[in-house]
């Protein structure tokens, strides 16, 4: 299982200054879009946190297709909010793939159906590590998908907790011979690289 972990970047300040309907209204426009794009590539939204959400994937490479699709769509967003006079915002991603546990959790007058565990715990640290605008992956996402994706240099991060650091790179796109025929993109497999890719 993928966990994808994604959060808006410079949340608090905004919704500081704001009025209330455009902080909602804000993150409805970015998130309205991220559901779309995570639901068309078989994820499930597990959960909203405030500015930010937890997603689902049973592959890998749908995780990271649907990362990099909302990195895009993001700042196709942010480049009409900054047309309409209004702020545009970045958000961080975390991919891990491991395993983790779901089950409902609570106490008799309510319950929730969450998924917990390492795998999940790691994917979070690692969207609060990322640089805004990017996404950042563990090498146990990028084993699962090898030959996929383009993946940036390697390097570690110590994770609290962890006796051992944590290798990750930064994921930037998507290599055009890999993806299928038959799933269409909104837009040419090269225009992801290129926008993606720093």
């Amino acid at each position: 299982m993928t966990y994808f972990f994604c959060d808006m970047s410079g949340f608090t300040s905004y919704s500081e200054e704001a009025d209330p309907e455009d902080v909602i209204s804000t993150v409805n426009e970015y998130f309205e879009a991220a559901v779309a794009i995570i639901h068309g590539e078989n994820g499930d939204i597990e959960r909203f946190m405030g500015d930010g959400f937890l997603a689902i994937f049973e592959e890998s490479s749908k995780a990271g297709r649907a990362a990099l699709l909302c990195t895009r769509k993001f700042r196709e967003i942010g480049e009409l909010r900054r047309e309409r006079g209004q702020e545009a915002m970045e958000f961080r991603i975390g991919l891990h793939t491991g395993v983790g546990v779901r089950g409902s959790v609570g106490g008799p007058e309510r319950k929730e159906f969450t998924v917990m565990g390492d795998a999940v715990n790691t994917a979070s640290r690692l969207e609060s590590l990322c640089t805004p605008g990017r996404i950042l992956v563990s090498d146990d996402f990028v084993k699962t998908s090898p030959e996929r994706f383009l993946i940036g240099e390697r390097f570690e991060i110590k994770m609290k907790g962890k006796s051992h650091p944590l290798c990750v790179s930064y994921l930037k796109g998507i290599r055009p011979a890999s993806v299928e025929p038959s799933e269409p993109m909104a837009f040419p497999v090269a225009s992801v690289t290129a926008v993606v890719s720093r």
